[in-house]
């Protein structure tokens, strides 16, 4: 016997009716086939993992499908824990084999530049471009080297708003909330 009614996780209502229920069920068992053979596939010609999270897409009717709104989770989290599932911890990127801790590097790094000022504007100016995601990483090396950086905090924050508001994703969401609510008490206590 077919399921009737389906109620998700993670989702505005329950889903009602045979022909409703079995497109919500076929949709993401295609999405989950799809995601599962294209990362294996490209396990097999030996892309890296940081290829498969930037390429990696649904297919345009399941990226269109009301089913799979992806308010939880997203793609990439899928596409890193099937690859996971395979190939371990290991990402093939040997920096990572025995990696040194990212606040050494980033302080090597921020030494190189030798301008804290210029890094905080450079990420602004990737934020501004509409590359979030780039300016919270070259930010990142600041905030590494120098977590209670007052700049980089009231950046980090504003980028934070703006993706809070943007993303319909509950965990990167919640994770921007958090960081968030960091910089605004770290500012606020200041």
């Amino acid at each position: 016997r077919s399921p009737s009614t389906v109620v998700p996780g993670h989702g505005p209502r329950a889903l009602r009716g045979d022909q409703q229920v079995r497109e919500a069920v076929q949709d993401n068992i295609d999405a989950l086939r799809f995601l599962h053979e294209e990362v294996c596939r490209r396990l097999n010609e030996g892309q890296t993992l940081d290829q498969m999270v930037a390429e990696v897409r649904l297919p345009e009717r399941l990226e269109q499908s009301p089913h799979l709104r992806q308010l939880y989770s997203r793609v990439e989290f899928a596409v890193m824990n099937i690859h996971r599932r395979y190939a371990g911890w290991f990402d093939w990127d040997p920096t990572d084999l025995f990696p040194t801790p990212r606040a050494e590097v980033a302080r090597t790094v921020r030494g190189l530049i030798g301008d804290d000022a210029r890094i905080v504007a450079r990420a602004d100016e990737l934020w501004k471009a509409g590359k979030p995601q780039e300016a919270l990483e070259v930010l990142q090396i600041l905030l590494r080297a120098e977590p209670e950086h007052p700049a980089g905090r009231r950046l980090r924050l504003a980028i934070m708003e703006q993706l809070m508001a943007s993303d319909r994703c509950l965990m990167s969401r919640g994770l921007w909330r958090h960081y968030a609510a960091l910089d605004r008490s770290f500012l606020d206590d200041g």
